[in-house]
Formats: C-alpha cells, sequence, structure tokens
C-alpha cells in the first residue's frame, strides 16, 4: 500500500500559541473548528499537494483530550501522522491481513466556523495511540475541500506539501522490519543529521524516516522516556530552497541525493523540529 500522508498532527496545551508560531512567518493557518469529541479544536496550514499540518488542542485549557491528552499537557509538538484512504474497509482488511491489529472504521466529524459540517471515518493501525507509530487511516464522508483546502498563505507558494514523517523508536531493527513488511518499502540508507545529532534511517521512495537515541539522556532518549515511540520531527518540501531562505529563517544541515535538507530556526518553531528539504513535485528520496 502507498504511503501518501494526509496530514500531521502537532500539539499544545493552547492552540493560539501554535498559530502564532506559524503566523509570526507568514504561515498563517486556518481555524478549523471543533471535534465531534467536544473537547478538542484544531487549525490547519494546508499545501497545494493536499496534505496537512493540523495543529491541535482543547477548547479549554487544561482539560484532558482523548486523543494525544498526553501531547497537548506537555507541549509536546509532534504527535502523529495519517495516511489517506481511498477505500477504507478494503485498507483494514488489508492491514489484517498483514497480521497487523487494527480498529473498524470510526465516524468522527467537526463543525467548521461558517457552519460546514466535516466527517470522515478514522481507523487506528496497530495498539499504540494513533499515528504514533503506524499511521492511520482517513477517509473523507464528505468532500475532501470540506475537510482541507489549501491555505491562502501557502498555496501558490514554494512550500508544496509535507514530505517526510521522522519517527523515534527504541529498537531501529524492529521497526525497519515492521515497516518494510507492512508498506513493502526498501530497506532504509543512513544520513547523518547534524541538527537533530543522531543519523536519520530514510526509506527510499518513502515519506518516512526513523531516529533512535545515540546516547542515554539525549533528546530522542528523554521524548522517548515521556512519550514511547512517536513522530519527533516533520519535514515539509520546497521546491526552490533559495527563495524558502530568503523567506524563513532556517538552519541548514545536510545534503543528500542533491537535496538540501534545513530546519526552520525562528521562536515557536525551532522547539518543534519542523524542517524543509528541497525536491521537486511530490518526489522522495
Amino acid at each position: 500500500m502507498q504511503l501518501k500522508i494526509d496530514h500531521i498532527t502537532l500539539a499544545s496545551r493552547r492552540l493560539a500559541d501554535l498559530v502564532d508560531s506559524f503566523t509570526a512567518i507568514g504561515l498563517a493557518p486556518d481555524y478549523g473548528g471543533s471535534h465531534s469529541n467536544g473537547i478538542s479544536h484544531m487549525s490547519l496550514l494546508c499545501f497545494d499537494d493536499g496534505s496537512y499540518i493540523e495543529l491541535i488542542s482543547t477548547l479549554r485549557e487544561g482539560e484532558k483530550s482523548p486523543s494525544w491528552g498526553a501531547y497537548i499537557d506537555a507541549n509536546g509538538g509532534p504527535c502523529a501522522w495519517a495516511i489517506r484512504s481511498g477505500d477504507i474497509n478494503s485498507d483494514v482488511d488489508y492491514f489484517l491481513s498483514k497480521q497487523l491489529p487494527t480498529s473498524k472504521p470510526k465516524y468522527i466529524s467537526r463543525k467548521r466556523p461558517d457552519g460546514t459540517l466535516v466527517e470522515w471515518y478514522l481507523a487506528v493501525l496497530g495498539k499504540a495511540d494513533p499515528g504514533t507509530f503506524h499511521p492511520f487511516l482517513i477517509a473523507d464522508q464528505t468532500p475532501r475541500s470540506y475537510r482541507a483546502t489549501p491555505s491562502v498563505s501557502v498555496s501558490g507558494s514554494e512550500i508544496t506539501g509535507v514530505a517526510i514523517v521522522v519517527i523515534a523508536v527504541k529498537n531501529p531493527d524492529f521497526a525497519v522490519s515492521a515497516f518494510t513488511s507492512t508498506y513493502n518499502l526498501a530497506a532504509p540508507r543512513e544520513v547523518v543529521s547534524e541538527k537533530l545529532q543522531s543519523p536519520l534511517l530514510m526509506f527510499p521512495n518513502s515519506p518516512l524516516a526513523l531516529i533512535t537515541p545515540t546516547q542515554k539522556g539525549d533528546w530522542i532518549d528523554k521524548r522517548l522516556d515521556v512519550f514511547g515511540v512517536c513522530p519527533c520531527a516533520f519535514i515539509l518540501a520546497t521546491n526552490n530552497m533559495s527563495k524558502s531562505n530568503e523567506r524563513f529563517q532556517l538552519s541548514h544541515d545536510t545534503y543528500w541525493q542533491q537535496q538540501d535538507l534545513a530546519w526552520f530556526d525562528s521562536p515557536g518553531l525551532r522547539e518543534l523540529r519542523l524542517g524543509i528539504i528541497s525536491r521537486k513535485g511530490s518526489e522522495h528520496l
């Protein structure tokens, strides 16, 4: 099954804090409304390729969210990723055939500020929290344009979408085996990242990378102690790194196969470990 990123999720105790950090550098998100659980709400930054960043928090600060509550409480930032499903029932059957525990599709909705009801189905892969190791599946019940349309702040710009999800793992051999066997991926290649202070295991032709601690007490090890296996960084795609350099405060990291990797270094985004990589269209490493 193709891993096509639908969206990634960043969590914070206060939605306004995340929104302000993105808006300050010209990437203004759109408010998406409250979820049907009556507890969480979100804003989103949607790109021209259809993928988007979801910024999530609780409507009332301090309230416990049924999804990603620990990340919200701790200002945990990266917490989940989702892949798009064209036929969620068939996809559930596929993953069950791979001996991967998979939930039945669950109906979820949210109401946009303009009153439009957005409806979709979600299925969780694996036994961990949704999207923390395996992605979760999402399939629209209403037109996808109800859920996500390109944001004015990025539409037509050089930033084209979400490129890579970086997942922190304790056991890289187990993780590599799980992803290669479940999604028919090629073996990952190691890419040295000075900014993340650890090598990345990047799966060719896939939006996925793994990272492990290099020593006890480093930032990856501490994150794993708090949250367990989970996303720890996200990387966006740019088709013009020179222009992105002019627009944003970036800290450059490495080159790999003629692709330049950098990280947003502005206040509020630096802590999220949000990166950007040069590539054409939706190509993968």
